[in-house]
């Protein structure tokens, strides 16, 4: 009897997308983003796996990704951005997050991909096991970065 699920391994490139208004500057650097600005960021998660599910054909639920993108990026919506010894912290009013190191696209990227396979990995053992997942962060209509996960970008405080 032919086996009702034959197994697909092929490889599959999941992707989904949130966007939040975020607002950073980079220390130390010359051009005009060391200012302090804002963009409507577009964060997409990219999940590379081989399909190997014989009965649903997927490998990761679209809306277990997408839920773990929106949990890791709310935290920057309607925010300001700043490296853990900007002097304009004590200033800032409302929402801030305080990183490591500068918040670039760059950074930012490693930093949610990280943290979605992190979350990703509990229910998905693919995921760490061999999945590749990247977060491309799109800054502009004409520019984004696309990053691997990083252990060394991080959160220091949230206010």
């Amino acid at each position: 009897m032919p086996d009702p699920f034959p197994v697909a391994a092929s490889q599959v490139e999941l992707r989904t997308s949130v966007e939040t208004c975020t607002g950073h500057r980079l220390m130390d650097y010359s051009g005009k983003c060391a200012n302090l600005h804002g963009h409507n960021y577009r964060w997409t998660i990219v999940v590379r796996l081989y399909n190997h599910d014989p009965r649903y054909g997927i490998p990761v639920d679209f809306g277990d990704v997408r839920r773990a993108l929106r949990a890791v990026t709310d935290v920057f919506d309607h925010s300001m951005v700043l490296r853990d010894d900007d002097p304009a912290i004590p200033h800032v009013g409302g929402k801030l997050v305080i990183l490591n190191c500068n918040p670039s696209a760059e950074n930012l990227a490693g930093l949610v991909a990280q943290a979605v396979k992190e979350m990703l990995s509990v229910n998905y053992p693919l995921v760490q096991a061999g999945g590749n997942v990247l977060c491309e962060v799109q800054e502009t209509s004409n520019c984004s970065i696309t990053g691997e996960p990083n252990e060394g970008v991080w959160i220091t405080e949230v206010r």
